[in-house]
Order: structure tokens, then sequence, then C-alpha cells
């Protein structure tokens, strides 16, 4: 439901850019599968949730709307009925706060010993109990956007405004297009009109005028890169905006690493382009994968081989490419920057580290790998265990695929 719900609005989204019109069938169709998949995954989630450290079993009110946030010392819950909830982890107490309001699909913002929360047409502000310190009205608009920066809080809003926290004041600018992206290593955000808002002496500026269909973009020392949806990636620098080369859309976008350029063009060539606009071939692929992602210095690709899957690791610091090859039924168990961890015909299971170069068989027969704080989770035979073997009884849960983004806060659902 969730796969049908994300083509659904990516119909609709492509329509809407190419003929600047509103499809509505479309829209009620997305909306429809989106309430599907929230209502199936409240059934599977239910209020209870293991903690990965601890094996400990915890009860919210409510069910969520949002994932936890997770700091050194508590679990933040945003819930239906208004219902925020903070569990601490070193007492294993929970405060509750019912804010009397509808609260809106956003994970709580932890900042400075503050909470950032969206409810409906507001912002709201708590302190570590829960109290209410401010509520901001954003006018009849919804958070596209919150990140930190130097102690203050910056959060972008639908109808175009930038909003600053700092030390109890408020303050706001208006933006060209509605903020969504923020790279914090090239210190700027990116706006749905294409245009890119750098940092520069205590201020977000203007880095460059309307661009349409501008997916996503880079930033490297006073250069801007955009990738459209049309495949085309612009270069802006002091001498203007102009059109650097075609990116393959099936390897996805352009990473910027170490002030190089790298992308997959629309030859399957993987390139490295530097400062000048020099482009050095690295690799060319035979045909496209039918999985590919990112983790840190690494781009993960699986091909389809016949009855094989091949799976390739580029490491973009040292140039180099590894590959495995093996006939069978593919069947991913988990990922994280720890390891890649797979298995064919659902029978032994392989651990791929990154760095190394070739992946690691093990004589088990495993249905799914969790990661949290450099460790592992194994569920064979609906049993989980830790990395020595361990036996975790306790721990109960289903093989879901939400536990994957759950894993990232360190707990699971639990079926008790």
């Amino acid at each position: 439901m969730g796969f049908a719900a994300s083509i659904s609005f990516l119909c609709f989204s492509f329509l809407y850019l190419i003929f600047d019109m509103v499809q509505w069938p479309l829209l009620g169709a997305t909306v429809f599968m989106y309430w599907l998949q929230i209502k199936y995954e409240k059934d599977q989630m239910g209020k209870s949730y293991n903690l990965l450290d601890s094996f400990k079993i915890i009860d919210v009110k409510h069910n969520l709307i949002a994932l936890p946030t997770r700091t050194i010392e508590n679990i933040a819950f945003v819930q239906e009925k208004g219902i925020v909830s903070l569990y601490n982890l070193t007492n294993a107490t929970f405060i509750h706060k019912d804010l009397k309001i509808k609260l809106m699909p956003m994970s709580a913002f932890f900042y400075q010993d503050l909470w950032l929360i969206w409810a409906k047409n507001r912002a709201i502000i708590l302190d570590q109990d829960l109290q209410q310190l401010e509520c901001f009205d954003l006018k009849n608009s919804g958070i596209s956007l919150v990140f930190e920066r130097e102690n203050i809080l910056y959060f972008a809003t639908t109808n175009e405004v930038l909003f600053s926290y700092d030390k109890g004041e408020l303050s706001s600018v208006d933006t060209c297009g509605i903020a969504y992206q923020y790279d914090p290593e090239g210190d700027y955000f990116l706006t749905s009109q294409g245009i890119i808002y750098k940092m520069i002496e205590g201020s977000f500026q203007k880095q460059n005028e309307y661009s349409k269909e501008v997916l996503s973009a880079s930033v490297s020392n006073d250069q801007i890169f955009m990738y459209k949806s049309n495949s085309k990636i612009l270069k802006k620098s002091e001498k203007g905006l102009s059109e650097l080369a075609n990116y393959h859309k099936e390897f996805g976008f352009p990473e910027i690493i170490d002030g190089y350029l790298y992308f997959v063009n629309t030859q399957k060539e993987l390139i490295q382009m530097d400062e000048r606009s020099m482009a050095k071939v690295l690799k060319t692929y035979d045909q496209s994968p039918f999985i590919h992602r990112k983790i840190g210095n690494y781009l993960l690709l699986l091909f389809e081989v016949g009855k094989s899957t091949r799976i390739e690791i580029f490491d973009y610091k040292s140039q180099k490419c590894f590959s495995f090859v093996k006939e069978g039924y593919f069947n991913p168990l988990g990922l994280s920057e720890l390891s890649f961890d797979f298995s064919f015909n659902m029978s032994n299971y392989y651990s791929w580290k990154w760095g190394e170069d070739q992946p690691v068989e093990s004589q088990e027969t495993l249905t799914q790998v969790l990661h949290f704080d450099q460790k592992k989770y194994f569920l064979k035979k609906a049993i989980w265990s830790t990395e020595d073997g361990k036996e975790l009884r306790g721990l109960k849960t289903k093989e879901l695929e939400i536990n994957f983004d759950f894993q990232k806060v360190g707990m699971i659902p639990a079926t008790v």
C-alpha cells in the first residue's frame, strides 16, 4: 500500500510539474492509499515497544503519528489525541502532556533542552517537563523543514516563511518557495522554487533566481549544483548558470564528496568531476540497478543478472569497486552504517561490512537483522538474539518492515 501511494504521488507530482494543473483523481487516490497504509501500520504497531539496548517493553497511551525522537536521556513520543509523552531512559518513567490540540505527523525536534512540536496551525515549544513555553501561530500553514544551527532553532512553513527562535525571541523572513532541504555541511537550504539560500554573514541569502523542476541540490565552496527532474545538472558559479551534464535517475542523485562531484551519466558511466568541471570516468555499468543506496562514502547497487543477483559497492574515498554475484532468490535482511546483510533462497546469511572486499557467509538462516548503537540483533525462527548468540526471549516482535525505521531510535514495535 505504501508503494502504491508513493507511485501515485510521484505521478501526481510529475503531471503537476509538466502541465501545472492539479490532477484531482490522482491526488484523491494518493490520500486514500496513504490512509490505508497508516491504518494498516497502526494495527501492526500497537502501543507497546521493545527497547533494543535494555530489552524492556514500554507502553504509550495512544497510537503514534510520527517516529519517536531519542536523545541521550529521553525518548519523545507524538501521539494521537494531542498527547506528547517523554520516557526517561535512566529512571524508566514517563511524563505525559495533553496539549488539547490536534498534533501533526512530525517527530518532536530536540533543541537546547527544549522540544518543538507541530500542531494544527501551531508550532509549540515545550520544556523538559513538557510544560508549554511558547505557542506560535502558523497562519493556516504547516511545517516543511526544521533544523538547528549554532544554537538557533529554524523552522520553515508551507506559506514560504522561515522562522528563527533564539533565547525566547522569534523572528521571520519570507522565502521564495517552500524550504524543504537543509544541508549542514554546505550551510544552505533549498526551496520548492529551485532557489538556494546560503548562510552568509549571519543571515540566509538568496543565491539564484527561480529554476523550475529542481529536485535536489548541492553546494561546494562557492559553486552550486542543482539536479532537475529532466536529468539535467545545472551549475551556478560567479559567471552565471550553466548546464553541466545529465545524470541517470536510476542511479540516484549526484553527490559531492571531498570537493568532487560524483554521478552516473545517461551512458551509465560513473563520473568524477572537479571544480574546473573536468570529468573523469571511473567505471562503466552495463545495466541499471533495481536498488541503489548511498551509505556514507559508499554507493550500493544491486543488479539482476539472469537468475543471479550482482551486488556492487563503490568506495568514493579509495575509488575501488567490490562485486559479489550469487544465483538464487535474493532477500535483504538489514542495512545500516555497519553493514549490508542479506541471504539467498532464505538460507545462509551474508554480512558485508563497508570497506571489505567480500561479504562473510554464516551458516544461519535469518529473517531480519536490525542495527543500533554499533550492535546487531538477529531474528531466527521467531526468536531474537544478539551477535554473541544470547537469546532475547523477552524481545517480542514480528518481522515488520517498520522495524527498519524504528531501529534508528533503538526500539521496535512489540507484540505482547
